[in-house]
């Protein structure tokens, strides 16, 4: 009898070929996949399934010192930097220093592995990120020119990567694949000032679809490849300027678009899915439909998530209940810019955005049954140009801008919504804040605290560990000084 299994099994697992047994240590994170292992004999073959997911080991955490005397005004020195001895936690930061960018798209693979296109704002190339080797690693896919604006990125069956871009320098639609094995760049429109705003699909036969701006005409317009050469399509030419468009298919392949009417200020919906494009405009109240994002659940029921300019708020429009209903979903400040939207496996929705009130990366689901909105990241000025994604396992990958630190920022929720990183309870004292993929203790304390135990807490697929630190902040010691520090008297004249 022989044995064989489809697809690998994952880094550091055996298959026995001649008893079927599976053995070893795995050396890298698996999502939950599904491997179907055969057996043969002269009689035949059978088959049978077998799941596996590689979850790390659990953090194990200690700070040294674990004591922390602080002086109200001074910056810490040094910050305090926790040792892992156990499972990693993920790594928070993607690309830094003059590597980080805008315009920032993220998706995921069959294997779990993410996959992150950006444009780079200081030698204005596209940019590609990806952890498949196990960490970060960057690659320049276009250098020519200002090119890599709106990017927006898709991954096939067969794990091949597809971008969608803006080329500022000579105003065209480009696209990127590394298809046949290593990166090939295409223009696909250069009929005048066209391809901001993009967005990129892929359909059941491989086949890829593009939503971008028309900027001559003010148009929205299509390309797709499913001919087996490049066709594009004017869409909406009705001349009202069209901006922010974003693509979604269907389980029938047809295709929706929301996309902002930005002359008469609407969120607007194309699709065609009855054989022909239609035009719809799905929310008129007000400066709405910044932003768009859309995304379309296992019952083709679609999502849409934008920003209310004029309300300045986080809205959402579904037509799951059979006509369009648009809801507010955050107003608490200027919030709603940069939206993502995703779709989990119960036709759950999440939706990652911009605070710029409090400059946040904020996050927002309805899995409850009502919606929730958190604030996911706070240190420092970050969250804009978000973008989310969700693996098999329900958990919510997000990338975004951290414009502190120059920074392209990546963090992960489990399926429960708890942050895989680090997390203190109580909060710090005002000044210092935690950095949620290191867990440094970092800051400046503004006011004086009295000794007081924090818990570090590090999450990561395969669990939590925690540790704790004592922190006290003293008042800064007085220094005093008279001026004059002296002074002279006449003696008094006798009479």
């Amino acid at each position: 009898m022989s044995w064989s299994i489809s697809p690998t099994l994952p880094t550091g697992l055996a298959f026995d070929t001649s008893t079927g047994a599976i053995s070893g240590t795995p050396t890298v994170l698996s999502a939950s996949t599904a491997y179907t292992v055969t057996a043969t004999n002269t009689g035949g073959s059978d088959t049978a399934a077998v799941t596996i997911v590689v979850n790390d080991a659990v953090p194990v955490l200690a700070y040294s010192p674990s004591s922390l005397t602080l002086t109200k005004g001074t910056a810490m020195s040094p910050t305090a930097t926790p040792t892992n001895t156990g499972g990693a936690i993920p790594s928070g930061i993607v690309s830094s220093g003059s590597n980080h960018g805008l315009f920032i798209s993220i998706a995921l693979d069959s294997n779990g592995y993410k996959h992150i296109s950006y444009y780079q704002i200081t030698n204005f190339d596209l940019m590609y990120a990806t952890d498949k080797s196990g960490s970060w690693v960057t690659t320049s896919i276009d250098t020519s020119g200002s090119v890599g604006w709106h990017t927006s990125i898709a991954i096939d069956s067969n794990d091949d990567v597809h971008i969608s871009y803006w080329y500022q320098t000579a105003q065209d639609l480009k696209y990127a694949t590394d298809k046949s094995g290593s990166w090939v760049t295409t223009s696909i429109d250069t009929s005048g000032n066209v391809g901001q705003y993009t967005s990129i699909a892929i359909d059941s036969n491989d086949d890829v679809h593009i939503s971008y701006r028309d900027a001559t005409n003010g148009d929205l317009k299509y390309a797709t490849d499913k001919s087996g050469s490049w066709v594009t399509t004017s869409i909406d030419t009705s001349g009202n300027d069209v901006r922010h468009t974003s693509i979604a298919i269907d389980s029938n392949d047809d295709v929706h678009i929301s996309y902002l009417d930005d002359t008469n200020e609407d969120l607007k919906y194309a699709t065609d899915k009855s054989g022909s494009w239609v035009t719809s405009s799905i929310d008129t109240s007000g400066n709405v439909g910044y932003d768009t994002s859309i995304a379309i659940d296992s019952n083709d029921d679609v999502h849409i998530s934008y920003y209310a300019k004029s309300g300045k708020d986080l809205k959402y429009a579904t037509d799951k209940s059979g006509s369009w209903v648009t809801t507010l979903i955050d107003t608490s400040g200027n919030v709603g810019t940069y939206t993502s939207i995703a779709i989990d496996s119960n036709d759950d929705v999440h939706i990652s955005y911009y605070d710029d009130t409090d400059e946040d990366l904020k996050y927002a689901t309805d899995k409850s049954g009502s919606w929730v909105t958190t604030s996911i990241d706070t240190s420092g000025f970050v969250g804009s140009h978000t973008s989310i994604a969700i693996d098999s396992n329900d958990a919510v990958h997000i990338s975004y801008r951290d414009a502190t630190d120059n920074a392209i920022k990546y963090i992960v929720l489990d399926s429960s919504s708890n942050v895989l990183g680090y997390s203190v309870s109580p909060a710090l004292p005002a000044g210092l804040s935690l950095d949620l993929g290191t867990g440094e203790i970092s800051g400046t304390p503004t006011a004086t605290s009295s000794s007081a135990t924090y818990t570090i807490t590090a999450r990561n697929s395969g669990g939590t560990g925690t540790t704790t630190v004592t922190i006290v902040v003293n008042d800064a010691v007085p220094v005093i000084a008279y001026s004059p520090s002296m002074r002279s008297h006449s003696p008094r004249e006798r009479r």
